[in-house]
């Protein structure tokens, strides 16, 4: 039972990926950086993948493209079972943006407004457990319930991990390249040509 909920809890993140807050425009800024293009590596023990999230406007605005795999259990396997899943998730004011890429079509929900992560003053069953380095980056690392562990940099996720029992241990999700130098294109986070949003 704690294997479900870890993975839940961790899917619930993972759809969030660098999404950590659904501040609009008006409220205090996510991140301390203004923008970037990040690419991570996740297994959660029944699939894996990579991410390329890019944001601007301190993570007001942001879009996740997602290529995910069912595995067998092994991290990093060649043996996978499965279609291919790409998915690409946009938030921007105050409005989410779920999209799948393989049939072009989506959905739009509303944002609701949350406070920004403050490492001054954090949230009931949220504690520092350390820090670390993650591609040379300086990280803050804060532990949920005992459970979940986030890398913080700059106030961006760019690793998490479950901690807990065996079964548990290999869930993970993890920044592989960061730009922090990205030049965000106009139309970034346009919803793609052709794609019917319901």
């Amino acid at each position: 039972m704690k294997n479900i909920l870890s993975i839940i809890l961790l899917s619930i993140y993972s759809l969030t990926v660098v999404c950590q807050t659904d501040s609009l425009n008006s409220g205090p800024a996510p991140y301390d950086t203004k923008s970037g293009k990040i690419i991570y590596q996740f297994f959660n023990g029944i699939q894996q993948g990579q991410k390329i999230v890019i944001f601007d406007n301190y993570g007001r605005e942001e879009k996740m493209i997602s290529n995910t795999i069912m595995s067998l259990n092994i991290k990093n396997s060649e043996r996978n079972a499965g279609d291919t899943i790409h998915e690409m998730i946009i938030k921007k004011a105050g409005f989410m943006y779920k999209i799948n890429l393989d049939d072009g079509t989506g959905f739009k929900i509303s944002r609701s407004e949350t406070l920004p992560l403050n490492l001054d003053a954090l949230r009931p069953g949220q504690v520092i457990a350390g820090t670390d380095v993650v591609l040379d980056r300086p990280c803050t690392i804060v532990e949920v319930f005992g459970s979940l562990r986030t890398w913080y940099w700059n106030r961006i996720p760019i690793k998490k991990e479950v901690i807990g029992t065996s079964t548990t241990k290999n869930v993970e999700e993890y920044a592989v390249f960061i730009d922090e130098n990205y030049m965000v294109r106009k139309n970034e986070f346009d919803i793609p040509e052709g794609v019917k949003i319901k």
